[in-house]
This record gives structure tokens, C-alpha cells and sequence, in this order.
């Protein structure tokens, strides 16, 4: 049962992140030198996959050895609740994972608002700052919400990346041939 939860979880967060790759797509679209957008997508995803597999085979040793917590531990989905608040590398770690969070969200608001103004008005861009700023707000609201009640990170990532993958890859595009 143990093996399938962390299956079912891992599949949901790899649909979501295939379905998170058409962020790149505008980034690509206005490159200085479009010559080199297979190479650059390339070493982009190399990159990417080297530190996913880094981060995950020294994270899964550090947090499964013994002689960092001296006893045996069960790795956290949120893996920042295993240390101390008053740990500082831990306060190190967290700081750089908020300035993550704050640099990748602006990428993903911009996806998002520009395929919600495709959807209701057929454009991309929208006419004012105020639009721009509903849209964020309204966007940011259910995430903060599940947030607040429902704070397992691991299986919320695997089912909402389970369910968009499901829509995006298999929904939409047969709902789309059959209109």
C-alpha cells in the first residue's frame, strides 16, 4: 500500500510538471537567437534532470543515514519540519526555497493569466494593471486556501498534477477534436 501512495504521488507531480512545460514555450518564442532554441531546450532539461537526480540521491542519504539525526528517520514531504526552527542552515535553506518560490511564481501567473485571457477574450495580454491584478489575486486564492487546510504537501502535489495532467493531456484535447 505504502509502494502505490508513493507511486500514485509521483505520477501526479510528474503529469503536473509535463503539464507546467508550455511555460516554456513563450520564453522560447521570444529568444534573441532562435536558431539555438533546440540546444538551449536541451541543455535546459539536462540541467534540470541532473539536478532533480542530484538533490534527490544526496537528500534521500543525508535524510536515511543515522549519523545526521541518530536514529532511524522517516523522510517528511516537507522535509524543512525535520529540523529545528532554529537550525541555521535550515533558516538558510528555507530563505532560498522562499526566493525560489517567489521567482518561479511570477513565470507560472503569467502562464496562467495569459491562457485564462486566450479562454474569455481570445488575447494574451491584458488591458490594464487592474485586470492583471484581479487575475493574480483570483488565481492565488485557491492554492492559499488548500494551503491553509490541507497542508500535506506530497499528496496535494500528487493529485492536483494527477487531475491537470488528466485534463490537460487527455481532456481538452479530445474535447477540443470533437468541437
Amino acid at each position: 500500500m505504502l509502494f502505490a501512495s508513493g507511486f500514485s504521488h509521483l505520477m501526479g507531480i510528474l503529469g503536473g510538471g509535463f503539464y507546467l512545460h508550455n511555460i516554456s514555450l513563450p520564453i522560447y518564442r521570444n529568444s534573441k537567437n532562435p536558431e539555438n532554441n533546440v540546444r538551449d531546450i536541451f541543455l535546459g532539461f539536462l540541467v534540470v534532470c541532473l539536478s532533480y537526480c542530484i538533490c534527490g540521491v544526496f537528500g534521500y542519504y543525508g535524510f536515511s543515514s543515522k549519523h545526521i539525526f541518530g536514529r532511524d528517520v522517516v523522510i517528511e514531504e516537507n522535509f524543512l519540519n525535520m529540523f529545528d526552527t532554529k537550525n541555521v542552515f535550515a533558516i538558510i535553506i528555507r530563505l532560498c526555497s522562499f526566493f525560489q518560490l517567489i521567482a518561479s511564481l511570477s513565470l507560472m501567473f503569467a502562464c496562467q493569466r495569459s491562457q485564462i485571457l486566450l479562454l474569455f477574450t481570445g488575447r494574451q495580454e491584458a488591458k490594464s494593471d487592474a485586470i492583471n491584478v484581479t487575475l493574480n489575486t483570483i488565481i492565488l486564492l485557491g492554492p492559499l486556501i488548500l494551503a491553509i487546510t490541507y497542508p500535506n504537501v506530497g499528496q496535494l502535489a500528487g493529485i492536483l498534477g494527477a487531475v491537470g495532467g488528466l485534463l490537460c493531456i487527455y481532456v481538452l484535447p479530445t474535447v477540443t477534436f470533437l468541437k
